[in-house]
């Protein structure tokens, strides 16, 4: 056991491995010994507020050092000669470095810039003084100077108080440039070897799925779809492999290699991922990429790799051409009539509204001359394919025409948007309640297309006159009451224009033909008078 001496075995074979490398001379004999405590932590340099704590994080005694330094602002955590590093500042930190070894390359964790502690500099010719109250701002690097290795060692700046380095506070304000401590990144543990003999697998083999995309009925355009890769992972804890990619302008949707390093059938599947183009129809098929992995009687991998399709707009049982297909829109337009009967209609007279099935406007016109009322066209996308309702309505005005009596017809037009093949349609239907024809007639129930006003002009009195016989022995020829009969006012103009209604009626003398009660609804003729 450990510190016996020991012999380690020759070279042994294993079925699907190939030796690529024995194990080092130095390490198949000599005495057992134990590997190294991964996780240890020690430190190795405490100085100046710097600490080098070094971590085993490999058997073979592999460690990551880490270099801390005091934080100006926190010198009251200093814990010399501790592992305990609660108030200083971690500033580098390596990668693993073997038993022997020294870092040669970049640091996992750098921190710069560092700041001083708060001091004021003196100018000595001109005595002026700059302040300092955050510290001022130095440099953390590696060593860079000639006689130096690269990436061996870090330079701590000095940052006053004795942190960094050993000198006065007053250095501060000549400048810190050069003064601090070197710092080396170097693995002392002495290896850990043991006899290890190195196999390999045979050489991975490589499939690089691809598929096609084909655009009818316009120019296909460079990454203008997008396909996703997946693999079908039977081991649901296992996260299944994905990729996602676009298509060339050639149509070809090619995905990442694939590396397959041990025998085996693996499977996945490819879709097309659908846009946001409604006038465009998308290709469901899911392509199923089979790929077998088998032995050669050398030892190498070989990969056979098999497409199937299913669903979507395949074409063979082996498609793996993604067809998607340029939908156009489909147009349709609604025409109404306008007819007014009693006089001549006129441009733009009468207004009539398309609403939508939730009753929202859609659009408002009005007729022409002519009588036609055409509202714009409607635009049906590949989206919209289903049946869609509109009414179309006569706008009746709050404050009507004298005598125009208003079409109160609801014509309710339905559009099937259909598509056959990859092309759209429409069939439209109009269905009108509460019409009539030119002849009065209601049409309810068809497909009454034609609003229809008539308006009655107002009737011209017939001139009545009536005869009055005036004679001496009644009348008052003379005098005024026979037209006149006013007296009751004391300035008529004024009174009446006032109250209309100065001028009673109920006191109207026997010779004054002036008044003459009209009843509602009988018509106003002008009396005629006839003097004998």
């Amino acid at each position: 056991m450990e510190g016996q001496s020991f012999t380690a075995s020759g070279v042994r074979q294993f079925d699907g491995y190939k030796l690529y490398q024995t194990a080092p001379s130095d390490s198949t004999s000599g005495y057992v010994s134990r590997p190294y405590a991964v996780g240890t932590k020690f430190m190795d340099a405490d100085r100046y507020g710097i600490k080098r704590i070094k971590e085993v994080v490999g058997e073979d005694g592999s460690v990551v050092i880490r270099v801390y330094l005091l934080d100006p602002k926190q010198q009251s955590k200093r814990s010399d000669g501790t592992l305990d590093t609660d108030g200083y500042m971690l500033l580098a930190e390596t990668k693993p470095i073997k038993p022997g070894d020294a870092n040669t390359q970049e640091l996992t964790v750098k921190k710069t810039p560092l700041h001083t502690i708060a001091h004021t500099v003196t100018d000595p010719e001109t005595g002026a003084k700059t302040e300092y109250p955050n510290g001022k701002e130095v440099t953390f690097d590696f060593q860079k100077a000639s006689r130096y290795t690269p990436y061996k060692t870090v330079f701590v700046p000095f940052l006053g108080d004795g942190i960094g380095y050993g000198t006065a506070n007053s250095q501060l304000e000549r400048g810190v440039g050069g003064i601090g401590t070197n710092v080396d990144l170097i693995n002392t543990l002495t290896p850990y070897k043991q006899p290890v003999y190195y196999y390999v697998k045979q050489d991975p083999v490589e499939v690089t799925p691809e598929v096609e995309k084909q655009l009818e009925g316009r120019v296909l355009a460079n990454g203008e779809f997008t396909f996703k890769l997946k693999e079908v992972q039977p081991n649901p804890s296992i996260a299944a492999y994905e990729e996602t990619v676009t298509n060339k302008a050639d149509g070809k949707a090619i995905f990442s290699k694939l590396t397959f390093n041990k025998v085996g059938t693996y499977t996945y599947t490819i879709t097309e991922t659908p846009g946001s183009d409604a006038n465009v129809e998308y290709d469901a098929m899911t392509v199923t990429m089979t790929v077998n992995v088998t032995e050669n009687a050398q030892g190498d991998l070989e990969a056979a790799v098999k497409y199937s399709a299913e669903g979507g707009f395949k074409s063979s049982a082996d498609d793996k051409i993604f067809n998607n297909y340029v939908v156009a829109p489909v147009k349709t337009k609604f025409d109404f009539t306008k007819k007014l009967a009693g006089r001549e209609l006129k441009d733009g007279e009468f207004k009539f509204v398309l609403k939508d099935a939730n009753g929202q406007e859609v659009e408002t016109v009005t007729n022409k001359a002519d009588g036609t009322v055409t509202f714009s066209e409607l635009t049906f996308d590949n989206s919209k394919v289903g049946t869609h309702t509109y009414t179309v309505e006569e706008v009746i005005p709050a404050a009507k025409e004298a005598g125009m009596v208003y079409d109160t017809m609801k014509a309710t037009i339905t559009v099937e948007v259909a598509k056959n093949g990859h092309t759209l349609t429409t069939v439209t239907n109009v269905v009108s309640a509460g019409g009539v024809d030119a002849n009065g007639k209601a049409t309810d129930g068809t497909a009454d297309k034609e609003f229809n006003n008539k308006i009655t002009p107002p009737e011209t009195p017939v001139f009545q006159p009536e005869k009055y016989v005036v004679n001496k022995e009644k009348y008052d020829l003379t005098g005024e009451k026979l037209l006149d009969d006013d007296k009751e006012l004391t300035d008529k103009y004024t009174e009446t224009n006032a109250n209309p209604y100065a001028d009673l009626t109920n006191n109207n003398e026997a010779e004054n033909i002036n008044t003459k009660t009209v009843k509602r609804g009988e018509k106003l003729v002008l009396p005629s008078m006839v003097r004998y």
